[in-house]
């Protein structure tokens, strides 16, 4: 690496980060001011911003690493055997079986009236069945769904091999609890 890159890289580390519901900015972005409140939270640093799946503002440009090949599972590049892609059908049986494990793990007498997949997995890590790690894959496959579903989205290849990665995880604890 060359003296300038580190010299950038330590600083933009340094740099505070905020990010939104899909993208994250610098604080000094004119875009937040555009942002919902409740939607905007402070980052440790755009490597936390992309850990969590933000994409960098197009305004403000903060600096994010690029993904490197060799991050990527074996099977997703170098074997040359593509990854089957997860159907909307597929999301859809894959959500029907979530809510079988949601209804499995809800001691609640009374849900609130309306209340969807997402906030019933929030209600349910609040009151500790569902551990944070595992909530996290749980709404991956609710907004797989979601996109797929309502905004008529095909999921690509590495989107499918993450739905089946989060389903094989959601699986193995559920079992796990028995």
């Amino acid at each position: 690496m060359d003296g300038g890159f580190k010299q950038r890289r330590a600083y933009y580390d340094e740099e505070d980060v905020i990010g939104s519901s899909a993208k994250y900015h610098r604080t000094s972005c004119p875009s937040i001011k555009n942002i919902n409140p409740t939607n905007l939270k402070k980052l440790r640093s755009w490597e936390e911003a992309v850990e969590l799946g933000l994409k960098p503002c197009g305004v403000c440009k903060p600096f994010h690493k690029q993904p490197s090949n060799e991050a990527l599972a074996p099977t997703q590049k170098s074997s040359g055997n593509p990854i089957p892609i997860v159907s909307a059908s597929e999301l859809s049986d894959l959500r029907r079986r979530l809510i079988q494990i949601l209804n499995n793990l809800d001691r609640a007498q009374q849900r609130p009236q309306g209340e969807g997949v997402g906030n019933r997995i929030a209600r349910l890590q609040r009151e500790g069945i569902i551990p944070r790690e595992i909530v996290a894959t749980m709404r991956a496959i609710t907004e797989m769904r979601n996109a797929v579903e309502y905004e008529s989205k095909v999921l690509s290849e590495s989107q499918s091999a993450t739905v089946r990665a989060a389903w094989n995880t959601i699986e193995e604890w559920d079992s796990g609890r028995a």
